[in-house]
């Protein structure tokens, strides 16, 4: 048990220890008095330590919610010593970083910056977080937080409440404070606490992920359009020796000038949009089918089927833009005026649908690994450097390091079925027919190998590694941000 000299020390000196090793920071009598208030209420043998017994019966008499992971989580992040007690110093020292914190998160709610949440603030904060909330709802949340009964929120009453909670984003804080409101009007302890009185707006949630994806994906391919025309460019190559990099940029320009480099961006943008918005929300859908808590909780196969389903799904809905964006670019500039008049064309010539769907079989069988390594790489690569603290947002150099190792394994995995795609897809067009004709993917596989070597698999690798690799990086870099822009942070365990 701490002596009461040292505990007299201490509140004369008035210091709080911030980190191991860091500089002290002075802290005002009210601060040091409420920091031994909090811990004397917890500690319940009076041993100077807590223990995870003392922490879930501290909860347990102060209402709040809790279940043995919070409490787990909780004890980790006060017990720095590791040593299964609690001291002063440390509870301290996590209490210093918690108001930091805590202060963030309440300023990003107190929108006229009044030193005071109001309820139309909560509920402004609510329906940006686009969650559903009833007035009566709003009364229950500021009741359990509002103990002088003023009618609103002051910093000191945030802190109370919120002080022995782990989250650092917005959401999942707002989610415990229903919580513990909803314990005010039950019967029973917050032992394995689910009650939420404010219901998360799914529709809204699902239109804000799709347009997150839509515009990731519009901006992504439109910056490295070039690479997409050049690499398109190299897979309809059919001679053993490829030009250099110059002479095909050099040809690409001739035929169309500077516009040529961007010849079917348009399809591309409109098959992009869409697509993406579809693959991100297929991926998060599935994520949370096999870890509704946490994406902590999936393990790599997990990842792999959900960026396995995402990019079936995706292409398969919209595979026909596909053959669009590549017949423009194969085409001779001049053969069509644009989209309407190449689909009008295909339709008059050669029928209303299967030549839509030519190739879609090479299509959906480089998707599977392709979608299911680049987004089980990605994640696996993301987690790796943000480490392993839950609550931690990886930077953009970060997701822009996964996302470049993620394309590159992707696509040396899968880059022969496309070479095989693109050709089924404009064989027998203006501009595309040189005498050889496949009669389906394995077919067009073992044709390209026996006449071109393996290395005609790859025609085209290099072009697509330098639109790849920027284009997932723009893609990742804005659709995280998009996310925590929309409020759309994924599930972090408590």
């Amino acid at each position: 048990m701490e002596s009461k000299e040292a505990k007299a020390q201490e509140s004369k000196v008035g210091l709080a220890v911030v980190g191991s090793g860091m500089p002290l920071e002075v802290r005002t009598p009210d601060q040091q008095k409420h920091q031994r208030a909090v811990f004397d209420a917890l500690d319940v043998n009076n041993d100077g330590g807590l223990s995870p017994a003392e922490l879930r019966e501290g909860l347990k008499r102060l209402r709040l919610p809790y279940d043995d992971n919070s409490v787990n989580t909780l004890m980790n992040e006060l017990d720095t010593n590791k040593d299964g007690q609690v001291s002063f110093e440390e509870f301290s020292r996590f209490v210093v970083a918690r108001e930091k914190v805590l202060r963030t998160l309440f300023d990003s709610v107190d929108s006229n910056h009044n030193g005071h949440l109001e309820p139309p603030e909560v509920m402004k904060a609510l329906h940006q977080l686009g969650m559903e909330c009833e007035e009566k709802q709003l009364k229950l949340l500021m009741h359990r937080m509002d103990t002088d009964r003023n009618g609103v929120v002051d910093f000191s009453e945030w802190r109370d409440l919120l002080l022995l909670v782990t989250h650092d984003n917005i959401q999942s804080t707002i989610q415990y404070w229903q919580q513990a409101a909803a314990l005010d009007n039950i019967e029973g302890d917050g032992m394995n606490m689910a009650v939420a009185t404010v219901k998360k707006s799914s529709f809204s949630d699902a239109w804000k992920g799709l347009l997150a994806g839509a515009i990731a994906g519009t901006l992504s391919r439109t910056g490295t359009a070039p690479f997409e025309r050049l690499k398109v460019f190299y897979q309809l190559h059919k001679e053993s020796k490829p030009p250099n990099l110059l002479t095909a940029c050099k040809t690409i320009y001739a035929d169309g000038g500077l516009k040529g480099l961007f010849r079917g961006n348009g399809a591309n943008v409109l098959k992009v949009a869409p697509e993406a918005a579809v693959k991100f929300y297929t991926f998060e859908s599935m994520k949370r089918f096999f870890a509704p808590e946490s994406d902590l909780d999936l393990s790599p196969w997990q990842v792999f089927v959900s960026g396995a389903v995402a990019g079936v799904a995706c292409h398969a809905s919209f595979f026909p833009l596909e053959v669009i964006k590549t017949r423009l670019m194969s085409a001779p500039a001049g053969t069509y005026t644009g989209i309407v008049h190449l689909t009008t064309s295909i339709i008059k010539n050669e029928g209303p649908i299967r030549p839509f769907f030519r190739g879609i079989t090479p299509q959906l069988v480089s998707t599977v690994p392709h979608s299911g390594t680049t987004l089980m790489l990605y994640e696996v690569c993301k987690k790796i450097l943000v480490g392993s603290d839950p609550n931690k947002q990886p930077g953009v150099l970060a997701l822009m390091v996964a996302g470049t190792l993620a394309s590159t394994g992707g696509q040396l995995i899968s880059y022969p079925m496309h070479v095989v795609k693109s050709r089924l897809i404009v064989q027998g067009t203006p501009g595309q027919d040189h005498g050889v004709r496949y009669n389906g993917t394995i077919h067009g596989l073992k044709t390209i190998a026996m006449t071109e070597g393996v290395r005609g698999l790859y025609k085209g690798i290099m072009p697509s590694f330098f639109k790849s690799v920027p284009s997932h990086c723009i893609t990742y870099v804005v659709y995280e941000n998009l996310r925590k822009y929309f409020h759309l942070e994924k599930q972090k365990k408590h």
